[in-house]
């Protein structure tokens, strides 16, 4: 073990001298000492070593000795490396597991003993069970995937396993599930505040755990940390790895990865790399798992830490209540004494680029190529590192770790009723935001049982649909009818917490005990469209009675002859294509979708021609013309938020048209006390400005997810106009319908309203989310996405300059991130304001 120490000390301290040439060490140690006193005053943790507080001490004394925080942060450079030497041994042996083999082996006997007593006395109900081997607690866990496929390569290459992260007790779960599936002993990381707790330290200090401190934020620490990782797994151990950090405070399963382990992980593929020269290497394989609990113990104050917080990760919480060895006792009792289940579902086997690795650890494109994986880590015949071409392969590994939790998430009963629960009470008191909802009354929180059983029917279906497309798994007792479902799950959610989420009253209906935890308890299944399943747009209550829904296209036809169709860009010519064999050249139609359509050029794949020109897009009224008899065109655009026009508030649109008696049949439609429409006879122009905004709307939620202010947008705003005018100008539209309420007047509104659907990508981008994280849950859809890349291409091709369109493109498509953006923008050579009229 002290070879090995030394090995990560003396890479690590190469590192940090390398990283401070420039500044000097002085200043790192003290910048390192400075955060190291703040954290034992701030967050002191049971788990801290007695002599903590003198060790520092000292560091201060022996740095005022040689003048370090005296004199600009210079002094003896040998005292300034001794002193760094000093701090690095400290944190690699705080940092370092001790594996015991006797406590190994004893924990592989003794533990599946002893739960085995406590499920054989449950399910054969009596005290005699507890000496029959009718079951064992395989028979409690289950565990879904390919098993066999892990065991094999586990044979000649390095596991990496990546699980979801909800309890304290994940690690041991996961040490059982190891054991079980026939692997070896894995190296894993544990929070440090573990280690107070007496129960799991014992176990934790001799099965090989190390400790990792969330509370260390200096260089020199995750230095250690990293090559810690890094160089265990180049000499071929197993690992384990929480991706998503600490536990998920809001219940959802993780979405966003702190990738620094993963980092690690790839350090040591680059080792064997190196040491292979050509020849056979260790592969390090990584392996995403879902933990499925029907309750968990910590939910309460999990949930108060993320509703406090709003999911900031910083916050640590101890005292919770995993925070004795006799509550985890009292609780491993309760669970295998009872009538529940728990599954780790495992998912498919990766390389560190996220693809498929089949038998003999060979990777595969998602098209079934078969890929040298090394191929991506040569540069000029070399193995080399690149931190910003690796940190982009990391990247790309935690989004196809995430896309691999969501598609092997097992469903339990427990997420459908709490999730129907929440969203029934959440639709009957629309008008209130979370918080308000959370603080609802208990004699509101009534949900009637019919209503109840009916949305879980539906939301049951949905879900099974998704598993018939392989998008989720359900769980076994999920297969049985909606009434036997809805029982389990009551019986399960929140079992052992104190209170109960959701429970019947004595009339049979349902009532929450506690709304913070159905909330918590709900969260699992977000992610999956299933809301909009529990919330169908026939039951919206403020539909006038004098307007009818159908889904019958000749029943529009035949009945309407002013027509106003608003799909998105994407699917509008199949819509206009169903509807055309019903209209007649006596209809009008004005559209209000905002986008442009490709559909024709498309190759059989879907897939994009790499060149576009004004001859090969279709504005909607040009679809409207090439699909139908109808010529009696028009399209209606504004600043017209929905949420504000629901609630009567004023506002305006413009209705284009080449037919002033399209124009006039439209506002007679629509005009209203408080609803303004004006005129305008260039519809192409119109349908341009209504379309390109939205691509600087996703500029503008980007600058209010960085927290920039009122400037910085009226910046972009200005300069997007400009940007918007020119394009616009190129394609064949009038300048002047940029100026007006589809142009700048839409512009305004969509960069200042967070409703906007453009404006919450952006927002989330810079938030740094990836595209695909933001697009799935949402119900509706942000036509500037596809918008951007068509317009990238138009711009190209007519070679107009439009810098924010081209950086909106490559934020979109993950070539930048968003403040490389903003800098690349503020040093763009802009010169004269006004270029565009």
């Amino acid at each position: 073990m002290d070879d090995f120490l030394r090995e990560v000390v003396d890479t690590s301290q190469r590192a940090i001298l390398n990283r401070v040439q420039d500044e000097g060490l002085g200043n790192e140690l003290a910048r390192t000492l400075y955060q190291e006193r703040i954290r034992l005053t701030e967050k002191p943790w049971r788990a801290d070593p007695k002599d903590e507080k003198p060790f520092w001490n000292n560091i201060k004394q022996e740095l005022l000795n040689n003048g370090l925080l005296s004199n600009g942060g210079t002094g003896n450079e040998q005292k300034e490396r001794e002193l760094l030497q000093k701090i690095m041994w400290r944190y690699a042996r705080e940092i370092a597991g001790y594996f015991d083999p006797s406590t190994y082996r004893f924990a592989k006997r003794a533990v599946p003993f002893i739960f085995g007593r406590l499920l054989n006395a449950a399910l054969a109900q009596g005290f005699k069970g507890k000496w029959s081997d009718t079951y064992a607690i395989r028979d409690k866990i289950r565990l879904t995937g390919n098993i066999e496929h892990i065991r094999e390569l586990a044979k000649d290459h390095t596991i990496v396993l990546v699980p979801t992260h909800s309890s304290n007790l994940d690690s041991i779960l996961m040490g059982w599930v190891i054991k079980e599936m026939g692997l070896p002993a894995f190296l894993y990381g544990a929070g440090l505040n573990l280690f107070g707790i007496r129960i799991l330290a014992y176990f934790m200090n001799r099965l090989g755990a190390y400790k990792v401190d969330r509370r260390k934020k200096n260089p020199i620490y995750f230095e250690i940390l990293k090559n810690y990782s890094s160089l265990a797994i180049h000499r071929g151990c197993h690992s384990l790895f929480f991706p998503g950090g600490t536990r998920s405070r809001s219940g959802q399963i993780e979405k966003t990865l702190k990738l620094g382990l993963l980092g690690s992980a790839l350090d040591g593929q680059l080792y064997n790399f190196r040491q292979a020269k050509g020849r056979d290497f260790r592969k390090v394989i990584v392996v995403p798992a879902v933990i499925n609990y029907h309750f968990t113990l910590e939910a309460p104050s999990l949930i108060d830490s993320y509703l406090k917080q709003t999911g900031q990760e910083r916050y640590i919480i101890e005292n919770d209540e995993y925070s004795t060895s006799y509550k985890i006792s009292k609780f491993l009792f309760k669970f295998f004494t009872a009538d529940t289940d728990l599954s780790v579902s495992f998912g498919s086997c990766m390389d560190l680029l996220g693809n498929e690795v089949d038998g003999q650890g060979v990777s595969h494109s998602r098209s079934g190529r078969e890929i040298d994986f090394r191929d991506y880590f040569v540069t000029r015949g070399e193995y080399k590192a690149d931190k910003q071409r690796d940190r982009e392969y990391i990247n790309m590994l935690g989004e196809r770790i995430v896309e691999q939790y969501y598609q092997i998430h097992e469903v339990f009963s427990s997420y459908v009723v709490a999730f129907t629960g929440f969203e029934l009470l959440q639709r009957k008191f629309k008008r209130l935001d979370l918080y308000q909802l959370l603080r609802l009354p208990e004699e509101d929180r009534h949900i009637p049982y019919t209503e109840f059983a009916e949305t879980v029917e539906r939301l049951v279906q949905h879900l099974r649909d998704m598993r018939d497309r392989n998008e989720i798994r359900l769980a076994p007792h999920m297969e049985t009818d909606v009434e036997e479902i809805i029982e389990h799950g009551l019986n399960n959610v929140g079992l052992y917490n104190a209170n109960c989420p959701l429970v019947k009253d004595h009339n049979g209906d349902l009532t929450s005990e506690d709304m913070n935890l159905l909330y918590y308890y709900h969260n699992r299944l977000m992610g999956y469209g299933a809301a909009k399943i529990n919330n169908p747009d026939s039951e919206v209550t403020s539909i006038p009675e004098n307007i009818s829904a159908t889904n019958s296209m000749e029943k529009v036809a035949t009945e309407c002859t002013l027509l106003f169709p608003s799909v998105p860009s994407a699917h509008f010519r199949d819509m206009m294509r169903e509807l055309a064999p019903h209209v007649s050249p006596s209809h009008i139609i004005i559209h209000g979708t905002k986008g442009f359509d490709i559909s024709r050029v498309r190759d059989e794949q879907g897939n994009a021609p790499r060149k576009l020109s004004r001859e090969t897009i279709r504005t909607m009224s040009e679809v409207i013309r090439e699909e139908s008899l109808v010529v009696r065109i028009g399209c209606v655009a504004g600043p017209n938020i929905a949420g504000e026009l629901k609630q009567g508030q004023p506002a305006a649109t413009v209705i284009a048209s080449r037919f002033n008696e399209v124009v006039n049949e439209g506002i007679y439609a629509l005009r209203s006390s408080y609803f303004q429409v004006y005129a305008s006879n260039d519809i192409i122009g119109v349908e341009l400005a209504s379309s390109l905004k939205n691509v600087i709307a996703i500029a503008a939620g980007a600058l209010e997810g960085l927290g920039l202010g009122v400037n910085a947008k009226a910046l972009l705003i200005s300069r997007g106009m400009a940007e918007m005018t020119r394009i616009g100008a190129a394609l064949g539209g009038d300048k002047h319908a940029f100026l007006g309420l589809a142009g700048i007047g839409d512009l305004i509104a969509t960069c200042s309203s967070p409703h906007s659907r453009n404006f919450k990508v952006g927002h989330q981008l810079a938030h740094g989310k990836s595209l695909q994280d933001i697009l799935n849950p949402m119900e509706e859809v942000a036509e500037g996405v596809e918008t951007v890349r068509i317009t990238k291409k138009l711009v190209d091709q007519y070679r107009v300059r439009a810098p924010i369109v081209q950086t909106v493109y490559r934020v979109v498509e993950n070539k930048m991130t968003v403040n490389e953006g903003l800098q690349y923008l503020m040093s763009y050579p802009f010169e004269i304001d006004v270029d565009f009229i």
